[in-house]
């Protein structure tokens, strides 16, 4: 059953140059009211069936250049006998309300379009997404009245062309049934399909009329095939409404070859509730199922969106002051659990490095393989893996394993896929240089850090000796 869960979006005005929704394959204008054109780029529904590099060029509209037949229409009739019908059609029809188109998304898995309208005792809210992953356009809406309604109808048509460049025809193959409908062409096979849900109390219908634009005709033409220039469609009736209660309606429109491959494409996406592939729906937490870095536990990331669902934006990132000090990890705090550790900060007792410098802060580290201050007088290491004489390894550290920074744990600063392994690590998920690392944020101070000094000298001196 379809479960949809609005997802709150910040306003911003959609211009008309980005009204419109698609993939690799797939490009379908939006009008101001919803319907399937955008007369102002000069676009309609346009489908490549095997892709840019395939063999098969992209047609032109399947929806007529020039002509746009796409309507999605609502009517509704309250308990107290009032009623009212809205075609959303333009610019075919000029009868329609314009939405105000409030949010764009573009990403790996999704382009999607959201907006808002009211008509009467109604609120309607729009949320039109074209999957990256399928050929698929889900059209979303969910209405709300200010009264109690006795019913409500909302039905979509389109008038598929597809034929009409290759034989100067409208005619296509039409067929439906009970909750789709699908108009193909009879020279290539490219074929929409359209399938309705809504919640349980509901009945759908498909079928092909023409110039329907009402649910009245479009149920007289419930289960109707043929070969001609006809319109398929799918209304979905919803009996006694309450006021408040919001009511959910899918279409989908699928794009396939062959009209059965193109409405089985549109029903398995009916109860898509996994919307941006991410794993989790919205009713198992997922706040913006447009994005798929967004998610309950979601790495934080700094590009100011909750990706946690936690209800905070671009926490224990590097762009965020977590400990309240005024430095964040961009601004090089190499500890941003705590307000006393930050860039030019005073020394602190049992802090090494409090002001983040790579250097110690405590002078008495110096001679000793720990680089905590606690080796014993004559510089020897605590740690039973020290060597006898308190000198570190090889590679100027002891023999306890923590080397600081590794490869694994650096991100990449050239794009925002931090992971939490890449993020935070076992040792003390501290951070140095913008960061978070496991480390102790201190430089080693053992008596090998410099020895690499002696045979340069001796070298140098040898050379100038020779010259």
């Amino acid at each position: 059953m379809l479960s949809l869960i609005l997802i709150g979006i910040a306003s911003a005005d959609v211009s008309v140059e980005d009204r419109w929704v698609g993939n690799e394959n797939l490009a379908v204008g939006i009008h101001q009211d919803g319907s399937f054109v955008n007369d102002a780029i000069d676009l309609g529904i346009q489908w490549d069936p095997d892709g840019p590099d395939g063999d098969m060029p992209i047609s032109g509209d399947m929806l007529q250049v020039g002509y746009h037949w796409d309507v999605l229409m609502w009517e509704w009739e309250t308990t107290s006998g009032d009623d009212g019908r809205r075609i959303q059609g333009g610019p075919h029809t000029d009868e329609w309300t314009e939405v105000e188109w409030t949010g764009r998304t573009d990403n790996d898995a999704v382009m999607a379009l959201r907006g808002v309208t009211s008509d009467g005792p109604l609120s309607i809210v729009y949320r039109i997404t074209a999957l990256k992953r399928a050929d698929v356009v889900l059209y979303d809406l969910v209405f709300e009245s200010e009264e109690d309604l006795e019913s409500l109808a909302i039905g979509r048509t389109f008038d598929p062309d597809q034929d009409h460049w290759f034989y100067d025809t409208y005619d296509t193959e039409n067929a439906s049934g009970d909750n789709w409908a699908y108009g193909a062409s009879a020279y290539d096979e490219r074929a929409i399909g359209l399938a309705g849900i809504a919640q349980e109390d509901s009945t759908v219908s498909g079928g092909v009329c023409q110039w329907c634009d009402n649910a009245s005709d479009m149920l007289d033409s419930a289960g109707n095939s043929n070969n001609q220039d006809r319109h398929p469609n799918v209304v979905v009736q919803i009996e006694n409404i309450e006021a408040g209660s919001p009511v959910r309606v899918r279409f989908v429109y699928g794009f396939a070859v062959g009209g059965d491959s193109a409405v089985d494409l549109a029903i398995e996406h009916l109860t898509l509730d996994d919307i941006d592939g991410d794993g989790l729906s919205p009713t198992d937490g997922d706040c913006n199922d447009w994005v798929p870095a967004v998610y309950p536990g979601a790495p934080e990331l700094p590009d100011g969106l909750d990706n946690d669902c936690d209800g905070e934006i671009d926490e224990d990132s590097l762009v965020t002051d977590d400990d309240g000090d005024g430095f964040t990890e961009e601004d090089g705090d190499c500890d941003d659990t705590d307000a006393s550790v930050f860039p030019g900060a005073d020394p602190v007792d049992g802090v090494t490095n409090a002001d983040c410098d790579g250097v110690s802060d405590r002078p008495d580290e110096e001679g000793n393989g720990t680089g905590d201050g606690s080796g014993s007088e004559e510089g020897e290491s605590e740690d039973d893996g020290g060597s006898e004489d308190g000198e570190g390894s090889e590679d100027g550290t002891t023999d306890d394993g923590d080397t600081g920074l590794s490869e694994e744990g650096n991100t990449d600063d050239e794009n925002n896929d931090s992971t939490a392994s890449n993020m935070e690590d076992s040792w003390s998920g501290t951070v140095i240089a913008g960061t978070k690392q496991g480390c102790s944020c201190a430089t080693r101070q053992g008596t090998m850090q410099w020895a690499w000094l002696l045979p340069l000298l001796v070298w140098s001196r040898r050379r100038k000796d020779i010259t």
